[in-house]
């Protein structure tokens, strides 16, 4: 006979990853979550955010794919790398690829991560410290502005 264990964490049910069950991360903290879901703290860095180059609008941060004029504020975009992760909304899971959240089967949101010096403002696509004060880098996400057409 096979026992199935079940924790119970503010009134929210856990059951054992042993079972190949999952945890959501909005019912536990993220970190918990993932380790009973396989995910490890170095797997999780190493494929939470893809580098790519795409086109981008200098004044609204709008990106494309392709070169060509930026459709809201008719700029040329630039060609820069980026960092985009791909992240669920409902318990915060992240990775490098589009798809699905492996927690709760929601699409995952493409997300452009940057990190930025809070004194100078100036940003990169890895943390770090900031070349002109020494200040460290603060990461911020968020969604990437791109142009749905109908």
């Amino acid at each position: 006979m096979k026992l199935l264990f079940i924790l119970i964490i503010g009134g929210l049910v856990v059951f054992s990853p042993q079972y190949k069950s999952f945890a959501c991360g909005g019912c536990i903290p993220k970190a918990q979550a993932q380790e009973a879901n396989g995910v490890t703290k170095d797997t999780e860095v190493e494929s939470k955010v893809s580098i790519k180059e795409v086109y981008q609008c200098p004044n609204c941060g709008y990106e494309q794919d392709k070169p060509g004029i930026c459709p809201t504020c008719k700029t040329e975009l630039k060609k820069v790398k980026v960092a985009h992760t791909y992240s669920c909304s409902t318990c915060d899971y992240s990775q490098n690829k589009p798809g699905k959240c492996p927690m709760c089967k929601s699409d995952l949101i493409e997300k452009d991560v940057r990190y930025e010096c809070p004194m100078c403002k100036i940003s990169d696509i890895k943390p770090g410290k900031c070349p002109k004060c020494g200040t460290e880098l603060e990461e911020k996400i968020e969604p990437v502005k791109k142009l749905k057409l109908h």
